[in-house]
C-alpha cells in the first residue's frame, strides 16, 4: 500500500498525522529532517515576501507584481520562467505565511458520474471540516498586519472587478461594443 494514501486520507497513521513530515509545505517552506521541524527557505521566503511588498505597499497588480518577478528571471516553483498572477493570489490568501499552516484539509471523493459505467475513475478534491485540520507551527514569512493588509485589498479587488455583477446596473447586458 502506498504510505502516502495514509496521509492523504488523514487517518494519523503517518508522519504527518503524528505531527512529523508535513507534506506539500508552501513555497518558501522547507523540513529539516535532523529537527523535525518547519524552517524557512531563506531563497524562496525573499520571493514571497517581494510579492506581499509589491501587492501590498507598492500597490501593483498581481499580473504587475507576476511580470516583475519574472523580469528578476527567478524560476517559479516548477522551474519555469513566467510567473502567474494565480500563484501570487494563492500565497497572498495563504495563512501559513503568516505562521498559520493546516494541513489535510482536503479529501478525495470519487465523482458521481452517471451512465460512466467502466469509465475511468475520477476523484474531486473536497473541503474537510476546520476541526478535522492539522495545524503545524511554521515561523511566519510576514508579519500578521501585512497579511491582513494583503486580504483586504484582495476583498477591495474582488468588489471592485470588472466581472463583479453583484449589483444591477440600468443598462446591463443591453449595451454592446461594436
Amino acid at each position: 500500500q502506498d504510505p502516502g494514501a495514509d496521509a492523504a486520507r488523514g487517518d494519523g497513521k503517518s508522519p504527518a498525522g503524528q505531527g512529523g513530515n508535513p507534506r506539500n509545505l508552501p513555497y518558501g517552506y522547507a523540513f529539516d529532517p535532523v529537527t523535525q521541524q518547519v524552517v524557512i527557505d531563506a531563497e524562496r521566503a525573499q520571493v514571497v515576501r517581494l510579492a506581499f511588498r509589491l501587492f501590498v505597499e507598492e500597490g501593483c497588480s498581481l499580473r504587475a507584481a507576476a511580470l516583475r518577478i519574472s523580469a528578476l528571471g527567478v524560476p517559479t516553483p516548477t522551474g519555469g520562467s513566467n510567473w502567474s498572477a494565480q500563484t501570487l493570489n494563492f500565497w497572498l490568501r495563504n495563512p501559513a505565511y503568516k505562521g498559520d499552516y493546516a494541513q489535510l484539509r482536503t479529501l478525495r471523493v470519487e465523482a458521481q458520474r452517471p451512465g460512466s459505467v467502466g469509465a475511468r475513475r475520477h476523484t474531486l478534491k473536497r473541503a474537510k471540516p476546520a476541526d478535522t485540520w492539522q495545524h503545524v507551527a511554521v515561523p511566519p514569512l510576514v508579519d500578521a498586519a501585512v497579511w491582513g493588509a494583503a486580504q483586504l485589498r484582495l476583498v477591495r479587488n474582488q468588489e471592485l472587478a470588472k466581472r463583479n455583477t453583484r449589483h444591477p446596473y440600468l443598462l446591463q447586458g443591453l449595451l454592446r461594443c461594436g
